[in-house]
């Protein structure tokens, strides 16, 4: 797979543009990357409206681009809202910013992303079988992170998947051109988690 599926730009919290990110991803031989800046209600609409207008320079690095966003620390009763906006709006990943060990994340972020039907739920934490047993049923995809922050549950979302059929994804989370990783360095955060 060399699809990183968890990419933060200059737009949201990452350090680096969203083109230098892009030319990064293709040195080190990704073909795609999904970009998950972290937005809410209030910068939903100017970073996709941002990240649409690289669409076209995008096609001359010879590596995809999806465009995408991270709804994060939103009340959960705003998630279905915002994610049917996020698409309204040209984001062609939703994802939602779950329930990581390492961070401070609103109690029932998980379940409500997994009911708002997100395209990604990234870094879940302790998910329970029952929201992953959903997530399968819905479609939503689970992350597993190799953010040092965000990966202290990669195991336990792995096992959970493959018990219940849900489908994984692997991201970086990574917020500058240093921290991106190559299809091997994707691989063996998979590989680490059990998967």
């Amino acid at each position: 797979m060399r699809t990183d599926f968890h990419i933060h730009t200059r737009l949201g919290l990452g350090a680096d543009a969203p083109l230098a990110m892009l030319c990064r991803a293709r040195a080190l031989g990704l073909h795609a990357v999904h970009l998950a800046d972290l937005v809410d209600a209030a910068t939903l609409e100017p970073v996709l409206t941002a990240q649409l207008a690289l669409l076209s320079d995008a096609l001359h690095l010879d590596v995809e681009l999806v465009p995408g966003v991270c709804l994060a620390h939103v009340p959960p009763g705003r998630l279905e809202e915002l994610v049917a906006r996020a698409r309204a709006l040209g984001a062609r990943q939703v994802a939602v910013y779950g329930e990581t060990l390492g961070d401070h994340v609103p109690r029932g972020t998980n379940l409500a992303a997994i009911e708002a039907r997100a395209d990604v739920l990234l870094h879940p934490g302790l998910i329970t079988p029952q929201e992953v047993a959903l997530a399968a049923e819905y479609g939503v995809r689970l992350e597993l992170c190799a953010h040092p922050r965000h990966c202290l549950a990669n195991g336990h979302v792995a096992r959970l998947a493959l018990e219940h059929g849900a489908v994984l994804v692997t991201g970086s989370g990574a917020r500058s051109v240093e921290q991106l990783l190559d299809p091997r360095g994707l691989s063996l955060v998979r590989q680490g988690a059990g998967w």
